[in-house]
Protein backbone atom coordinates (compact mmCIF):
# COMPACT_ATOMS: atom_id res chain seq x y z
CA UNK A 1 0.00 0.00 0.00
CA UNK A 2 1.36 3.44 -0.89
CA UNK A 3 1.48 6.18 1.72
CA UNK A 4 -1.98 7.54 2.30
CA UNK A 5 -0.61 10.77 3.74
CA UNK A 6 1.92 12.82 1.84
CA UNK A 7 4.50 13.56 4.53
CA UNK A 8 6.98 16.44 4.28
CA UNK A 9 9.32 14.55 6.60
CA UNK A 10 12.05 12.10 5.61
CA UNK A 11 10.94 8.54 6.35
CA UNK A 12 14.09 6.60 5.48
CA UNK A 13 17.80 7.09 6.06
CA UNK A 14 19.68 8.85 8.81
CA UNK A 15 18.67 12.39 9.62
CA UNK A 16 18.98 14.77 12.54
CA UNK A 17 17.37 17.97 13.79
CA UNK A 18 18.73 21.54 13.83
CA UNK A 19 17.16 24.38 15.79
CA UNK A 20 16.99 27.96 14.57
CA UNK A 21 15.29 31.35 14.40
CA UNK A 22 14.64 33.23 11.16
CA UNK A 23 13.23 36.54 12.35
CA UNK A 24 15.14 38.98 14.58
CA UNK A 25 16.39 42.56 14.54
CA UNK A 26 19.57 44.40 15.47
CA UNK A 27 20.72 48.02 15.57
CA UNK A 28 20.90 47.89 11.77
CA UNK A 29 17.15 48.58 11.87
CA UNK A 30 15.01 48.82 15.02
CA UNK A 31 16.73 46.38 17.38
CA UNK A 32 18.65 47.36 20.50
CA UNK A 33 21.65 45.00 20.15
CA UNK A 34 24.71 45.13 17.95
CA UNK A 35 24.65 42.32 15.34
CA UNK A 36 27.56 40.46 16.95
CA UNK A 37 25.98 40.59 20.41
CA UNK A 38 22.63 39.36 19.05
CA UNK A 39 24.30 36.45 17.23
CA UNK A 40 26.20 35.45 20.37
CA UNK A 41 23.03 35.53 22.41
CA UNK A 42 21.41 32.90 20.18
CA UNK A 43 24.58 30.81 20.15
CA UNK A 44 24.52 30.83 23.95
CA UNK A 45 20.94 29.54 23.81
CA UNK A 46 22.15 26.51 21.85
CA UNK A 47 20.78 27.39 18.43
CA UNK A 48 22.19 25.73 15.31
CA UNK A 49 21.20 28.36 12.74
CA UNK A 50 20.04 31.97 12.70
CA UNK A 51 18.72 34.49 10.22
CA UNK A 52 19.20 38.17 11.05
CA UNK A 53 16.26 39.89 9.36
CA UNK A 54 16.51 43.63 9.84
CA UNK A 55 13.90 45.79 8.14
CA UNK A 56 14.84 46.41 4.51
CA UNK A 57 18.48 45.52 5.17
CA UNK A 58 19.89 42.32 3.66
CA UNK A 59 21.90 40.60 6.38
CA UNK A 60 25.67 40.88 6.05
CA UNK A 61 27.77 38.67 8.29
CA UNK A 62 31.14 40.06 7.29
CA UNK A 63 33.29 40.25 10.41
CA UNK A 64 30.64 38.44 12.50
CA UNK A 65 31.72 35.42 14.55
CA UNK A 66 28.90 32.81 14.13
CA UNK A 67 30.00 30.89 17.26
CA UNK A 68 29.39 27.62 15.42
CA UNK A 69 25.96 28.53 14.05
CA UNK A 70 24.99 28.61 10.39
CA UNK A 71 23.98 32.17 9.49
CA UNK A 72 21.34 32.54 6.78
CA UNK A 73 20.94 35.70 4.69
CA UNK A 74 17.53 37.17 5.55
CA UNK A 75 15.66 40.45 5.74
CA UNK A 76 12.18 41.64 6.63
CA UNK A 77 10.80 43.54 3.66
CA UNK A 78 8.68 46.20 5.30
CA UNK A 79 6.97 49.17 3.70
CA UNK A 80 3.78 50.74 5.00
CA UNK A 81 1.29 48.07 6.05
CA UNK A 82 2.90 44.87 4.76
CA UNK A 83 5.78 42.90 6.27
CA UNK A 84 7.18 39.70 4.80
CA UNK A 85 10.22 37.63 5.68
CA UNK A 86 12.75 36.92 2.94
CA UNK A 87 14.78 33.81 3.87
CA UNK A 88 17.91 32.67 2.04
CA UNK A 89 17.92 35.97 0.19
CA UNK A 90 20.41 36.63 -2.58
CA UNK A 91 19.39 40.28 -2.99
CA UNK A 92 17.07 42.75 -1.35
CA UNK A 93 13.72 43.47 -2.98
CA UNK A 94 11.81 46.65 -2.24
CA UNK A 95 8.18 46.45 -1.20
CA UNK A 96 7.35 49.84 -2.66
CA UNK A 97 5.44 47.98 -5.36
CA UNK A 98 2.66 45.42 -4.96
CA UNK A 99 3.21 42.58 -2.48
CA UNK A 100 2.52 40.01 -5.19
CA UNK A 101 5.25 41.51 -7.38
CA UNK A 102 7.75 41.01 -4.55
CA UNK A 103 6.56 37.45 -3.93
CA UNK A 104 7.05 36.68 -7.60
CA UNK A 105 10.62 38.02 -7.45
CA UNK A 106 11.44 35.94 -4.38
CA UNK A 107 10.03 32.81 -5.99
CA UNK A 108 12.01 33.45 -9.18
CA UNK A 109 15.17 33.91 -7.11
CA UNK A 110 14.58 30.51 -5.50
CA UNK A 111 14.52 31.82 -1.93
CA UNK A 112 11.67 31.66 0.61
CA UNK A 113 8.89 34.10 1.48
CA UNK A 114 7.11 33.93 4.84
CA UNK A 115 4.18 36.21 5.65
CA UNK A 116 4.97 37.86 9.00
CA UNK A 117 2.76 37.98 12.10
CA UNK A 118 -0.67 37.66 10.38
CA UNK A 119 -2.56 38.45 13.61
CA UNK A 120 -0.44 41.38 14.78
CA UNK A 121 -1.91 44.84 15.49
CA UNK A 122 -5.11 45.92 17.24
CA UNK A 123 -7.40 44.44 14.58
CA UNK A 124 -5.57 41.07 14.87
CA UNK A 125 -5.27 41.30 11.09
CA UNK A 126 -1.90 42.39 9.75
CA UNK A 127 -2.77 39.92 6.99
CA UNK A 128 -6.41 38.96 6.73
CA UNK A 129 -7.35 35.48 5.59
CA UNK A 130 -8.58 37.03 2.35
CA UNK A 131 -5.18 38.71 1.86
CA UNK A 132 -3.36 35.43 2.43
CA UNK A 133 -5.72 33.55 0.14
CA UNK A 134 -5.22 36.13 -2.60
CA UNK A 135 -1.41 36.17 -2.56
CA UNK A 136 0.36 33.39 -4.42
CA UNK A 137 3.83 31.89 -4.29
CA UNK A 138 4.78 32.34 -0.62
CA UNK A 139 6.11 29.37 1.34
CA UNK A 140 4.43 29.88 4.68
CA UNK A 141 3.08 32.11 7.39
CA UNK A 142 4.20 32.76 10.95
CA UNK A 143 1.75 30.70 12.97
CA UNK A 144 3.57 31.98 16.05
CA UNK A 145 5.35 35.31 16.46
CA UNK A 146 7.08 35.94 19.77
CA UNK A 147 7.03 39.72 19.74
CA UNK A 148 3.22 39.70 19.55
CA UNK A 149 3.20 38.41 23.13
CA UNK A 150 4.34 41.83 24.34
CA UNK A 151 2.62 43.79 21.58
CA UNK A 152 -0.98 44.23 20.50
CA UNK A 153 -2.55 41.42 18.53
CA UNK A 154 -2.28 37.65 18.80
CA UNK A 155 0.97 35.73 18.59
CA UNK A 156 -0.81 32.72 17.05
CA UNK A 157 -2.30 32.48 13.56
CA UNK A 158 -3.24 28.79 13.38
CA UNK A 159 -6.83 29.78 12.60
CA UNK A 160 -5.77 31.44 9.36
CA UNK A 161 -3.39 28.56 8.67
CA UNK A 162 -6.22 26.03 8.91
CA UNK A 163 -8.42 28.11 6.64
CA UNK A 164 -5.66 28.23 4.04
CA UNK A 165 -5.02 24.50 4.34
CA UNK A 166 -8.75 23.89 4.09
CA UNK A 167 -8.80 25.91 0.88
CA UNK A 168 -6.21 23.52 -0.56
CA UNK A 169 -3.18 25.77 -0.18
CA UNK A 170 0.14 24.09 0.63
CA UNK A 171 1.47 26.55 3.22
CA UNK A 172 3.98 25.75 5.96
CA UNK A 173 3.73 27.07 9.51
CA UNK A 174 6.74 28.96 10.94
CA UNK A 175 7.46 30.10 14.50
CA UNK A 176 9.91 32.94 15.11
CA UNK A 177 10.97 35.32 17.85
CA UNK A 178 10.84 38.57 15.86
CA UNK A 179 13.13 39.73 18.68
CA UNK A 180 14.21 43.34 19.01
CA UNK A 181 15.92 42.99 22.41
CA UNK A 182 17.98 40.23 23.99
CA UNK A 183 15.25 39.50 26.53
CA UNK A 184 12.86 38.70 23.66
CA UNK A 185 15.06 35.90 22.31
CA UNK A 186 14.28 32.21 22.69
CA UNK A 187 10.49 32.37 22.63
CA UNK A 188 9.88 30.39 19.43
CA UNK A 189 11.91 28.44 16.90
CA UNK A 190 11.92 26.11 13.90
CA UNK A 191 13.52 22.65 14.02
CA UNK A 192 14.56 21.33 10.61
CA UNK A 193 15.18 17.70 9.63
CA UNK A 194 18.40 17.38 7.61
CA UNK A 195 21.01 14.85 6.57
CA UNK A 196 23.88 17.30 6.62
CA UNK A 197 24.77 20.43 8.54
CA UNK A 198 24.74 23.14 5.86
CA UNK A 199 22.85 26.27 4.83
CA UNK A 200 21.66 24.51 1.69
CA UNK A 201 20.23 21.59 3.64
CA UNK A 202 18.43 23.92 6.06
CA UNK A 203 16.89 25.99 3.27
CA UNK A 204 15.81 22.85 1.43
CA UNK A 205 14.13 21.50 4.59
CA UNK A 206 12.32 24.81 5.13
CA UNK A 207 11.15 24.88 1.52
CA UNK A 208 9.94 21.26 1.64
CA UNK A 209 8.26 21.50 5.03
CA UNK A 210 10.67 19.10 6.74
CA UNK A 211 10.55 20.98 10.03
CA UNK A 212 8.40 21.50 13.08
CA UNK A 213 7.93 24.65 15.13
CA UNK A 214 8.09 25.01 18.88
CA UNK A 215 7.86 27.25 21.91
CA UNK A 216 9.35 24.66 24.23
CA UNK A 217 8.14 21.16 23.33
CA UNK A 218 10.62 18.82 21.64
CA UNK A 219 9.50 16.32 19.00
CA UNK A 220 12.02 13.51 18.60
CA UNK A 221 10.17 11.29 16.10
CA UNK A 222 7.80 12.06 13.22
CA UNK A 223 6.92 9.21 10.89
CA UNK A 224 4.15 8.34 8.51
CA UNK A 225 3.30 4.96 7.00
CA UNK A 226 0.18 4.22 5.03
CA UNK A 227 -2.68 5.64 7.10
CA UNK A 228 -0.76 5.98 10.38
CA UNK A 229 1.08 8.96 11.80
CA UNK A 230 3.50 8.42 14.67
CA UNK A 231 4.68 11.26 16.90
CA UNK A 232 7.00 11.09 19.90
CA UNK A 233 7.50 14.20 22.03
CA UNK A 234 9.53 13.42 25.20
CA UNK A 235 8.53 16.51 27.19
CA UNK A 236 4.92 16.77 25.99
CA UNK A 237 2.00 16.31 28.36
CA UNK A 238 -0.63 15.86 25.65
CA UNK A 239 -0.86 15.59 21.86
CA UNK A 240 -3.74 16.56 19.56
CA UNK A 241 -4.53 15.84 15.92
CA UNK A 242 -6.11 18.74 14.03
CA UNK A 243 -8.11 18.28 10.84
CA UNK A 244 -9.74 20.48 8.26
CA UNK A 245 -10.66 24.00 9.41
CA UNK A 246 -9.18 23.44 12.85
CA UNK A 247 -11.41 20.54 13.91
CA UNK A 248 -9.79 18.53 16.71
CA UNK A 249 -9.90 14.88 15.69
CA UNK A 250 -8.05 13.34 18.63
CA UNK A 251 -6.55 14.36 21.97
CA UNK A 252 -4.39 12.03 24.03
CA UNK A 253 -2.42 12.61 27.20
CA UNK A 254 1.20 11.51 27.21
CA UNK A 255 4.30 11.76 25.06
CA UNK A 256 3.42 9.53 22.11
CA UNK A 257 0.73 9.34 19.46
CA UNK A 258 -0.26 6.83 16.79
CA UNK A 259 -3.27 7.87 14.75
CA UNK A 260 -5.15 7.04 11.56
CA UNK A 261 -7.63 9.37 9.86
CA UNK A 262 -8.16 8.09 6.32
CA UNK A 263 -11.16 10.35 5.70
CA UNK A 264 -9.42 13.62 6.61
CA UNK A 265 -8.21 15.81 3.73
CA UNK A 266 -5.22 16.76 5.86
CA UNK A 267 -4.08 16.45 9.45
CA UNK A 268 -1.50 18.26 11.52
CA UNK A 269 -0.33 17.64 15.08
CA UNK A 270 -0.08 19.93 18.09
CA UNK A 271 1.94 18.95 21.18
CA UNK A 272 1.30 20.56 24.56
CA UNK A 273 3.94 20.88 27.30
CA UNK A 274 4.21 22.59 30.66
CA UNK A 275 2.66 26.01 30.97
CA UNK A 276 1.78 27.32 27.53
CA UNK A 277 4.61 25.62 25.65
CA UNK A 278 3.69 23.90 22.39
CA UNK A 279 5.01 22.37 19.18
CA UNK A 280 3.36 22.11 15.77
CA UNK A 281 4.08 19.70 12.92
CA UNK A 282 3.53 20.61 9.31
CA UNK A 283 0.40 19.20 7.63
CA UNK A 284 0.14 15.68 6.25
CA UNK A 285 -1.95 15.77 3.08
CA UNK A 286 -4.23 12.90 2.22
CA UNK A 287 -3.27 11.59 -1.24
CA UNK A 288 -5.66 8.65 -1.39
CA UNK A 289 -7.81 8.32 -4.53
CA UNK A 290 -10.98 9.30 -2.69
CA UNK A 291 -9.43 12.56 -1.48
CA UNK A 292 -7.93 13.28 -4.90
CA UNK A 293 -11.41 13.07 -6.36
CA UNK A 294 -12.81 15.31 -3.63
CA UNK A 295 -10.04 17.87 -4.17
CA UNK A 296 -10.86 17.99 -7.86
CA UNK A 297 -14.54 18.57 -7.04
CA UNK A 298 -13.69 21.23 -4.45
CA UNK A 299 -11.56 23.08 -6.98
CA UNK A 300 -14.35 22.99 -9.55
CA UNK A 301 -16.46 26.13 -9.79
CA UNK A 302 -19.85 25.23 -11.32
CA UNK A 303 -21.69 28.03 -13.10
CA UNK A 304 -25.43 28.76 -13.11
CA UNK A 305 -26.46 31.18 -15.85
CA UNK A 306 -29.21 33.67 -15.03
CA UNK A 307 -32.09 34.09 -17.46
CA UNK A 308 -32.90 37.77 -18.02
CA UNK A 309 -36.60 38.49 -18.37
CA UNK A 310 -38.56 41.72 -18.77
CA UNK A 311 -41.53 39.96 -17.21
CA UNK A 312 -41.33 38.58 -13.67
CA UNK A 313 -42.38 34.98 -13.01
CA UNK A 314 -45.45 34.46 -10.87
CA UNK A 315 -44.35 32.97 -7.55
CA UNK A 316 -46.56 29.98 -6.64
CA UNK A 317 -44.03 27.50 -5.27
CA UNK A 318 -44.97 25.11 -8.09
CA UNK A 319 -42.39 26.38 -10.63
CA UNK A 320 -45.18 26.40 -13.21
CA UNK A 321 -44.70 29.81 -14.78
CA UNK A 322 -43.67 29.31 -18.46
CA UNK A 323 -40.65 31.57 -17.89
CA UNK A 324 -38.93 28.84 -15.87
CA UNK A 325 -38.72 26.68 -19.00
CA UNK A 326 -36.29 29.27 -20.40
CA UNK A 327 -34.02 29.30 -17.33
CA UNK A 328 -31.13 26.83 -17.45
CA UNK A 329 -31.20 24.38 -14.49
CA UNK A 330 -28.21 23.51 -12.30
CA UNK A 331 -26.58 20.14 -12.49
CA UNK A 332 -27.84 17.59 -9.99
CA UNK A 333 -26.65 18.21 -6.45
CA UNK A 334 -23.86 16.27 -4.68
CA UNK A 335 -23.68 14.83 -1.18
CA UNK A 336 -22.11 17.31 1.22
CA UNK A 337 -19.13 15.39 2.61
CA UNK A 338 -18.39 12.75 -0.01
CA UNK A 339 -19.27 14.50 -3.28
CA UNK A 340 -21.22 11.44 -4.44
CA UNK A 341 -24.19 11.65 -6.82
CA UNK A 342 -27.30 10.94 -4.74
CA UNK A 343 -30.12 8.89 -6.23
CA UNK A 344 -32.56 11.74 -5.54
CA UNK A 345 -32.52 14.66 -7.96
CA UNK A 346 -32.29 18.26 -6.82
CA UNK A 347 -32.01 21.16 -9.29
CA UNK A 348 -32.20 24.94 -9.17
CA UNK A 349 -32.84 27.81 -11.60
CA UNK A 350 -32.50 31.60 -11.54
CA UNK A 351 -34.25 34.49 -13.30
CA UNK A 352 -33.50 38.21 -13.09
CA UNK A 353 -36.41 40.53 -13.76
CA UNK A 354 -36.15 44.23 -13.09
CA UNK A 355 -34.85 44.75 -9.59
CA UNK A 356 -35.49 41.22 -8.31
CA UNK A 357 -33.62 37.90 -8.46
CA UNK A 358 -35.85 34.82 -8.54
CA UNK A 359 -34.78 31.31 -7.53
CA UNK A 360 -36.62 28.03 -8.00
CA UNK A 361 -35.48 24.68 -6.56
CA UNK A 362 -37.11 21.30 -7.18
CA UNK A 363 -36.47 18.37 -4.80
CA UNK A 364 -37.25 14.75 -5.57
CA UNK A 365 -38.57 12.97 -2.46
CA UNK A 366 -40.12 9.47 -2.47
CA UNK A 367 -40.99 9.59 1.25
CA UNK A 368 -43.22 12.66 1.38
CA UNK A 369 -45.08 11.31 4.38
CA UNK A 370 -41.96 11.77 6.49
CA UNK A 371 -41.23 15.30 5.29
CA UNK A 372 -40.56 17.75 8.15
CA UNK A 373 -41.12 21.47 7.64
CA UNK A 374 -40.25 23.76 10.55
CA UNK A 375 -40.70 27.44 11.28
CA UNK A 376 -38.83 29.66 13.69
CA UNK A 377 -35.12 30.19 14.30
CA UNK A 378 -34.03 26.58 13.60
CA UNK A 379 -35.89 25.89 10.37
CA UNK A 380 -32.78 24.31 8.80
CA UNK A 381 -33.26 21.31 11.10
CA UNK A 382 -36.18 20.32 8.90
CA UNK A 383 -36.42 19.82 5.14
CA UNK A 384 -35.27 23.08 3.62
CA UNK A 385 -33.32 24.85 0.90
CA UNK A 386 -30.46 27.21 1.73
CA UNK A 387 -29.34 29.81 -0.82
CA UNK A 388 -25.94 31.47 -0.29
CA UNK A 389 -25.04 34.64 -2.20
CA UNK A 390 -21.67 36.40 -2.23
CA UNK A 391 -22.80 39.48 -4.14
CA UNK A 392 -19.34 41.04 -4.19
CA UNK A 393 -17.67 37.78 -5.28
CA UNK A 394 -14.78 38.68 -2.97
CA UNK A 395 -15.32 35.92 -0.40
CA UNK A 396 -15.51 38.53 2.37
CA UNK A 397 -19.18 38.25 3.26
CA UNK A 398 -22.35 36.59 2.06
CA UNK A 399 -26.11 36.31 2.53
CA UNK A 400 -28.00 33.17 3.56
CA UNK A 401 -31.66 32.54 2.78
CA UNK A 402 -33.45 29.44 4.10
CA UNK A 403 -36.80 28.32 2.65
CA UNK A 404 -38.99 25.39 3.73
CA UNK A 405 -41.54 23.35 1.72
CA UNK A 406 -44.25 25.51 3.33
CA UNK A 407 -42.58 28.76 2.33
CA UNK A 408 -41.23 29.69 5.75
CA UNK A 409 -38.04 31.75 5.46
CA UNK A 410 -35.07 32.83 7.53
CA UNK A 411 -32.39 35.30 6.41
CA UNK A 412 -28.88 36.00 7.67
CA UNK A 413 -25.65 37.75 6.75
CA UNK A 414 -22.11 36.57 7.51
CA UNK A 415 -19.99 37.87 9.09
CA UNK A 416 -22.36 39.94 11.19
CA UNK A 417 -20.45 43.17 10.51
CA UNK A 418 -20.40 42.61 6.72
CA UNK A 419 -23.75 44.25 6.20
CA UNK A 420 -26.97 44.76 8.09
CA UNK A 421 -29.31 41.81 7.96
CA UNK A 422 -31.99 42.47 5.35
CA UNK A 423 -35.59 41.38 4.87
CA UNK A 424 -37.99 41.65 1.95
CA UNK A 425 -37.74 38.09 0.65
CA UNK A 426 -40.93 36.52 -0.72
CA UNK A 427 -41.12 32.74 -0.89
CA UNK A 428 -43.64 29.98 -1.47
CA UNK A 429 -43.42 26.20 -1.32
CA UNK A 430 -45.35 23.34 -2.84
CA UNK A 431 -45.65 19.62 -2.16
CA UNK A 432 -46.47 17.12 -4.86
CA UNK A 433 -46.62 13.34 -5.13
CA UNK A 434 -42.90 12.56 -5.30
CA UNK A 435 -41.26 15.73 -4.12
CA UNK A 436 -41.50 19.37 -3.22
CA UNK A 437 -40.36 22.72 -4.57
CA UNK A 438 -39.78 26.31 -3.51
CA UNK A 439 -39.63 29.66 -5.25
CA UNK A 440 -38.08 32.81 -3.80
CA UNK A 441 -37.99 36.45 -4.89
CA UNK A 442 -35.04 38.41 -3.48
CA UNK A 443 -34.96 42.17 -4.22
CA UNK A 444 -31.59 43.61 -5.27
CA UNK A 445 -32.26 46.26 -2.62
CA UNK A 446 -32.24 43.52 0.01
CA UNK A 447 -28.79 42.47 -1.24
CA UNK A 448 -27.57 46.08 -1.54
CA UNK A 449 -26.42 45.11 -5.02
CA UNK A 450 -26.66 46.09 -8.65
CA UNK A 451 -26.06 43.90 -11.68
CA UNK A 452 -25.26 44.22 -15.34
CA UNK A 453 -24.65 41.59 -17.96
CA UNK A 454 -21.45 39.69 -17.22
CA UNK A 455 -21.67 40.22 -13.47
CA UNK A 456 -20.68 37.15 -11.41
CA UNK A 457 -21.72 36.43 -7.84
CA UNK A 458 -20.61 33.62 -5.58
CA UNK A 459 -23.47 31.14 -5.21
CA UNK A 460 -24.34 27.91 -3.50
CA UNK A 461 -27.68 26.16 -3.14
CA UNK A 462 -27.96 23.49 -0.46
CA UNK A 463 -30.65 21.03 0.56
CA UNK A 464 -31.37 19.60 4.00
CA UNK A 465 -33.26 16.29 3.93
CA UNK A 466 -34.89 14.58 6.94
CA UNK A 467 -36.86 11.47 5.77
CA UNK A 468 -33.46 9.86 5.32
CA UNK A 469 -30.94 12.24 6.85
CA UNK A 470 -28.82 13.89 4.18
CA UNK A 471 -27.29 17.15 3.00
CA UNK A 472 -26.86 17.96 -0.67
CA UNK A 473 -25.03 20.86 -2.32
CA UNK A 474 -24.76 22.28 -5.82
CA UNK A 475 -21.14 23.37 -5.32
CA UNK A 476 -19.09 21.05 -3.12
CA UNK A 477 -17.90 22.85 0.01
CA UNK A 478 -16.65 20.11 2.33
CA UNK A 479 -18.06 19.76 5.82
CA UNK A 480 -19.80 23.14 6.14
CA UNK A 481 -22.12 25.16 3.93
CA UNK A 482 -20.40 28.32 5.17
CA UNK A 483 -17.39 28.17 2.85
CA UNK A 484 -17.57 31.15 0.45
CA UNK A 485 -14.17 30.25 -1.04
CA UNK A 486 -15.85 27.14 -2.46
CA UNK A 487 -19.05 28.67 -3.77
CA UNK A 488 -19.83 28.28 -7.44
CA UNK A 489 -20.71 31.18 -9.76
CA UNK A 490 -24.04 32.86 -10.54
CA UNK A 491 -23.46 34.48 -13.93
CA UNK A 492 -25.76 37.26 -15.09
Amino acid sequence: MSEFYESPYMQNGKSFWLKGNLHMHTKRSDGTEEPQDAVKYYADLGYDFLGVSDHNVLASYKGIDPYGMILLPCNEISVNDSHLLHVGAKKHFSLETDVQVVLDKIKKEGSLAVMCHPSWESAFNHYSYEDLLGYKGYNGIEIYNGTCIISVGNEKATDKWDRLLGAGRKVWGFANDDSHRSRDCGKAWNVVQVKERSAGAILKALKNGAFYTSTGVEISEISCKDYEIHIKAPNAEAIAVIGELGKRLLYVEGTELNAEFPDASYVRVECFGKGDTMAWTQPFNNIGPKQKRLRALLEEKPVLKVFWSKKAPVITGKINDPLWKKAKPTRNFLTLKTGDNPKLKTTGQCILSGDTVFFAVRCEEPEMGKLKSLSGPSIWLGDSIEIYLDVEAKQRGYYQFIITPDGFTKSGVFPRNFRESQTGVRAKGCRFENGWSVEAAIPLKTLQAQVKRGTKWGLNICRNRTPVSGNFVWSLVGNSYHMPTRFGWLEF
